[in-house]
């Protein structure tokens, strides 16, 4: 499964602005939460990447190294982009995990939410940000709870034909 993301940022293109930024300590991120069992009983896998495409791993529930997948990163003008490739072999281990066999999805599916935390210039001195910048995050399916990783809120994400 390959997750995309598409990050409007005005200073995405310019490498003096991020790189004074990230000095100051002021990467983004994006976080990517998936239960590949589908039940809904709060065990999920979490990948939450840095706009440098560093993947650091976590889980609620058994322990998960993220053997196998891979992240990219692209900076353009006006917007940055990212890929997170997950094998079906990175969750072969898990019990009771869903994925399509063959040709068929076979109503297979995976819970899920996805997150980007935004930062960039929010931790410049007010001087230096552009206006009206401020920190941000933007979420997929936790609308009413304040927890990104709330298996309660994730949505379904169904594997089709």
């Amino acid at each position: 499964v390959t997750v995309g993301y598409r990050c409007t940022e005005p200073n995405a293109g310019d490498d003096k602005f991020l790189a004074a930024c990230r000095a100051r300590g002021a990467v983004e991120h994006l976080d990517t939460f998936i239960d590949v069992t589908g039940a809904g009983e709060g065990r999920y896998r979490q990948m939450l990447m840095d706009d440098d495409g560093r993947i650091a791993f976590h889980t609620e529930g058994p322990s998960w190294d993220g053997a196998g997948v891979r992240s990219a990163v692209h900076f353009d003008k006006g917007f940055w982009s990212a890929e997170l490739f997950i094998p079906f072999a990175a969750i072969r281990d898990v019990p009771g995990a869903q994925y399509p066999e063959g040709t068929t999805a076979g109503g297979k599916f995976w819970l899920g939410n996805f997150c980007r935390a935004r930062i960039w210039d929010s931790l410049q001195p007010k001087g230096k940000r552009r206006e009206g910048s401020q920190r941000e995050s933007s979420r997929r399916y936790t609308q009413f709870s304040v927890w990104n990783k709330d298996p309660s809120a994730f949505g379904k994400l169904q594997f089709v034909e």
